[in-house]
């Protein structure tokens, strides 16, 4: 009898330390949809980073940016190219700076009349692709 699709995952995502399990279903189609995005030299932001999830699953250093202080401090233990303490709202970047920009699981966590500013943002800096994830239930 084959293993488990979670199995499975489980696997992947405990490889190469790539993070817990939870990483691998967050990250892993969001790889798989920008791969033509993300090339070596490609800047990448990762908005939200906390541990800088995206980094594992793609083949380019990613720039870590998020609000909360131990976040910032669990991006750098990560492995990030670069990590930023800013707020999602007044990122510190340039226009069009990122060839791709993720944001995974963070809007659910921002008070709801900031979330228009938040992608406002995410489209000035990104001048290739952005992927914006968030549970959609109650």
């Amino acid at each position: 009898m084959g293993r488990s699709i979670g199995q499975r995952l489980r696997d992947y995502a405990e490889r190469e330390g790539r993070g817990y399990p939870d990483w691998a279903m967050r990250y892993m189609p969001i790889a798989d949809r920008l791969r033509p995005y993300v090339t070596p030299e490609a800047r990448v932001i990762e908005i939200g980073a906390n541990a800088c999830g995206f980094q594992r699953f793609c083949d380019t250093r990613v720039i870590a940016v998020d609000h909360e202080l131990d976040n910032v401090k669990a991006a750098r233990e990560g492995g990030a190219a670069a990590v930023v303490q800013a707020d999602i709202a007044h990122l510190p970047f340039a226009d069009d700076v990122a060839d791709v920009c993720v944001c995974a699981d963070t809007f659910e966590h921002l008070p709801k009349p900031m979330r228009a500013d938040a992608v406002s943002e995410i489209a000035r800096i990104t001048k290739g692709a952005a992927a914006i994830t968030f549970p959609s239930g109650e």
